[in-house]
Order: structure tokens, then sequence, then C-alpha cells
């Protein structure tokens, strides 16, 4: 098992301050769904985000809310996906729940490694996923993006269009670490 310790740096703090005056700002798809968001993110809690939803709108940006999380060891996330009509009406095969964070800041989630998961859900239920933060990620803010959306299969894109569904944005500050060094007392040989 790997020992971290976190490294907060100057250019740490430098970079939180201009990407929160928008200097370093990424412009990030929105996603839509046709017919509305009949399926819906419910509830999301991951670190210190802990939010519970009713369907207001089809693309929630919630980047307001972070949490700081480290980039050492695995991490839980969880989701629930809820609906508004009676189950009986869609097929729930058709049900994805999702999640992605632009890893390396580019303002997409298509790269490898950003699908943080993807699973049909149970309903009305808090369901939880894990994910290792990649050790070589370059900036400390990053975008975060869960959906519960209704799509023809798997593969979920996180900008496509869906015929119902919701997404939400939220903000993840990745606490970098530093190994710990192992220190070997005892005579040289």
């Amino acid at each position: 098992m790997k020992t971290c310790r976190t490294l907060f740096t100057g250019l740490f703090l430098t970079y939180l301050s201009l990407s929160a005056l928008g200097v370093l700002a990424q412009s990030y798809c929105i996603p839509t769904a046709t017919y509305g968001n009949t399926f819906y993110v419910g509830h999301v809690i991951f670190g210190s985000i802990d939010r519970s939803n009713y369907p207001d709108q089809n693309y929630n940006d919630l980047t307001a809310l972070s949490t700081t999380v480290s980039d050492c060891g695995t991490q839980t996330i969880y989701v629930e996906c809820d609906q508004l009509i009676p189950a009986t009406r869609l097929p729930m095969a058709n049900v994805y729940c999702a999640g992605f964070i632009d890893f390396n800041d580019d303002g997409d989630f298509s790269d490898a490694g950003e699908e943080i998961f993807e699973y049909v859900p149970t309903l009305y239920t808090l369901q939880s996923s894990t994910f290792v933060v990649p050790q070589n990620v370059p900036n400390s803010t990053l975008r975060l993006r869960v959906m519960c959306v209704y799509a023809s299969g798997s593969g979920i894109n996180p900008c496509g269009t869906f015929d119902y569904g919701e997404t939400e944005d939220y903000t993840v500050i990745i606490s970098r670490s530093i190994p710990t060094p192992v220190i070997k007392i005892g005579r040289a040989h």
C-alpha cells in the first residue's frame, strides 16, 4: 500500500486564485435531452459534496460546489438516478448513470480514463462507484460531470443528445501527494 502526504505550493494557490477569477476557465459542452429530464440525478455524494435534487432543468452548472480529494488511493462517489414517470413506461435497460472527470483539463471528457463510471442504475437507490485519480494530473481544479440519461446503448457521450436525462457539473480540487520517503537506518557495509 502506498503512503502519501499532500504537498501544497505557492503555484497551486496561484492556480486556484486565477481559476476563481475565471482566467483559466475552460469552455465545456452542454449535453441536451430532447424530451426533458424524466430521468434525473437525484443525489450525489462525493467528498464534501452532498446534494439532493429534484429535476428543474436538463443541465445544472453546479461548479460552485466543490470537493477536495487526494490523488492517492481509491476515491468513492455515490450517485442516485431517479425517474419522474412510472418505470413501466420506458425500459430500464436503456437508462445509464455515468460520471466523468476532465483529468487533463483540456475542456472535454473524451480522453482515455476520463470516464470514471458507467452503469445501469437501480432507480431511487444511492449506488457507489470507485476510481483512482491518475498521479500525473496536470492541474488541480477540474470538472466533474455526472449524468443520468435514457440512451440507446452504453458508451455514454458526455456531450451527446439523449431522449431523456439530466447532467450536473461540479468542481473537484485534486490535492497532490508525494510519496513518503523510506529512510533506512543501519550500518554501511
